[in-house]
Order: structure tokens, then sequence, then C-alpha cells
């Protein structure tokens, strides 16, 4: 594995962990629940308090940014890839979806998928 998957990984689960332990803290949503504003607005205020005290905010951003890294070198190691086994026609296409993965939830989301699951000794 490279440090770059790993460090993916790791900011992955912190938040995922953090979102389990507001969902912990907070009652199971029910349709009564949903159709009354007052405590509608009372659970998605407090469910608003936990994710900032435990700084679900400062792990998002952390998570991007490990995100953007594992997409960089997951196009570092396609590229050198696609130069042995694609045309250009292909590289062309495949540099495109990475420069467009910013702006492209869900490229994005693919790229993170695929890149995680690349061989780091390539």
């Amino acid at each position: 594995m490279h440090k770059t998957q790993a460090q993916y990984l790791v900011a992955k689960a912190k938040v995922d962990a953090i979102r389990k332990q507001v969902k912990a803290q907070l009652p199971e949503l029910t349709d009564e629940m949903i159709d009354d504003d007052a405590v509608l607005g009372a659970w998605l205020d407090r469910q608003m308090e936990l994710e900032t005290a435990m700084g679900l905010d400062a792990a998002k951003d952390s998570l991007y940014g490990a995100e953007t890294a594992l997409v960089a070198w997951g196009k570092t190691v396609a590229m050198r890839l696609a130069a042995q086994h694609l045309s250009k026609a292909d590289r062309d296409t495949m540099m495109k979806m990475y420069d467009d993965a910013p702006k492209m939830l869900v490229v994005r989301m693919k790229l993170v998928d695929i890149t995680i699951r690349l061989d780091a000794r390539i």
C-alpha cells in the first residue's frame, strides 16, 4: 500500500468514526419527528452541535485533501500504465477524466474507489 492510499484510509476512517459517534448520540428520526418542524429543527441543531464539537468539518477537510492527493497519485500511476498500453486517444480521455475529477463528484468518487485498490508497487 502506498502512503497516499494509507493516508486516505485513515482520513476516511476518522470521518466515518465521527459520523458514527454523532449518530449514536442522537435519537433515531421517526416520521412524527420529521413532521414536527420544531422537533426536527431541534434534532438538526443538536446534530450540528455534535458534529462541530467532534471536529467533523476539520476531518472532512482532511479527507478532501487526502482524496485530492490520492487522485493525483493515481493519475501518475495510471498515466504510466496508459503510456504502455493505451492509444493516444484513450490516454487523452483518461487525462480529461482526471482533470475533471475535482469538478464532478461522481467521477471523483469513482477515481478514489479505483485508486485505493491500485497496487502500490506499480
